[in-house]
């Protein structure tokens, strides 16, 4: 059940990502989610995580001093672009993975992650999972749809929402 104190989070670089426990449960749990995960996630560790994560930097999102989630966000190629059909003359990010805790879901976390991308980006897309309820909620709430797009390597179609400020 949401509360309705007003949260205000933090978006930021996580310099040492595989040294915090934290931060690894998240992008494990991440990646063994079917929604977020890049690739066939079976057989996964905690320990091949911490190794990804010590050459890649992670984002988190921050309530105060307690990470609730890590977000992660793209540069849309010119063949995305062109891919997805959408405005070239357009630069847009791609506000890829929005992952919160589990125990931190519903107190309005991902909805604040998109506001703040919103304030410092004109162009965005955002792209989910037909039957991802939770991630469509939100780009409804935020985006125009675009358009649904066949799956790229993926076990059914994706929604793409596009918004031009």
């Amino acid at each position: 059940q949401p509360n309705d104190r007003f949260i205000m989070i933090s978006i930021e670089h996580h310099n040492n990502p595989a040294e915090s426990p934290e931060v690894v449960k998240l992008v494990f749990q991440s990646m063994r989610n079917k929604y977020t995960a890049v690739s066939d996630s079976a057989g996964l560790t905690f320990k091949e995580v911490r190794s990804i994560i010590s050459k890649h930097p992670v984002t988190v999102i921050k309530d105060g001093d307690k990470i609730v989630g890590i977000v992660n966000t793209s540069d849309v190629t010119f063949q995305l672009k062109f891919r997805l059909g959408l405005e070239k003359k357009h630069e847009y990010l791609n506000l890829g993975m929005i992952y919160i805790a589990k125990k931190e879901r519903g107190n309005g976390y991902a909805s604040q992650v998109v506001e703040h991308f919103l304030s410092e980006h004109e162009n965005l897309i955002y792209i989910a999972h037909v039957s991802n309820k939770a991630s469509n909620k939100i780009a409804v709430k935020y985006f125009n749809f675009f358009k649904k797009q066949s799956a790229f390597n993926s076990f059914e179609a994706y929604n793409i929402y596009t918004i031009e400020q």
